[in-house]
């Protein structure tokens, strides 16, 4: 791979992952009593740590424990922010359902057990040598686990959005189409380049996309989460 290309994959998804980061502190910080944002920054902290560890990839040597490691843990905080962010969209703007610790308990269940398998297993859920250029995609014990929990969140979280926008009026409606249209979008690309296209077709030129755009639907969020 170009020298150039990774010293740029590198450096635009350390500055998302670290600006992601403190904002998850910030929404800490500031609303702290408020459930929904908890939720949300549970969400954006997640999300941080997911583009940090793919960014991470490009720097550490490709036989190094390390790199296993943070592999692994890529994948761990990609499947996390989903419950996170489905425990947002079932209390913001308008609770659909009610959130006790049982709730969050079961939701958070899943993702566990997954996170459990992937961190246990023997090999990656799926990988390449970024380095080297061709190489077939190395298939791990979770994959198909792993595959079906992602489009199994993504679609919940859709229908979930759909309720909201079906249930909300004014401004709280307006919000809510604004966050199904980003949640829709980023996660149709996060699945394309990240799962779909790397580990079915073996296309990873487009690697990076997802995680160094989830910044600019993020802000998008906020904004609208502003002005609701």
């Amino acid at each position: 791979m170009n020298g150039e290309i990774v010293f740029f994959d590198l450096i635009l998804l350390s500055v998302v992952g670290l600006l992601e980061l403190a904002f998850g502190i910030y929404l800490i910080v500031r609303y702290v009593r408020t459930s929904s944002i908890v939720f949300f920054a549970l969400f954006v902290f997640f999300l941080s740590l997911w583009v940090l560890t793919n960014a991470a990839a490009f720097v550490i040597p490709i036989h190094n424990v390390f790199f296993d490691i943070d592999s692994k843990l890529s994948f761990v905080f990609a499947i996390l922010l989903f419950p996170a962010l489905y425990l947002y969209v079932i209390n913001f703007p308008i609770p659909t359902i009610l959130i006790n610790w049982r709730l969050i308990l079961f939701v958070f269940t899943a993702p566990i057990l997954l996170s459990t398998m992937i961190l246990g297993s023997g090999t990656v859920v799926f990988g390449f040598d970024k380095l080297i250029e061709n190489q077939p995609t190395i298939f791990g014990e979770a994959f198909w686990a792993y595959s079906f929990y992602m489009l199994f969140m993504y679609a919940i979280i859709l229908f979930e959005l759909i309720r909201q926008i079906n249930k909300s009026k004014g401004s709280h409606r307006w919000y809510a189409q604004i966050l199904f249209f980003a949640v829709f979008i980023s996660g149709a690309i996060g699945l394309l380049f990240n799962l779909v296209l790397p580990s079915m077709f073996d296309i990873r030129i487009a690697y990076w996309i997802a995680p160094s755009s989830s910044i600019i639907w993020l802000a998008l969020v906020w904004w609208a989460t502003q002005r609701k």
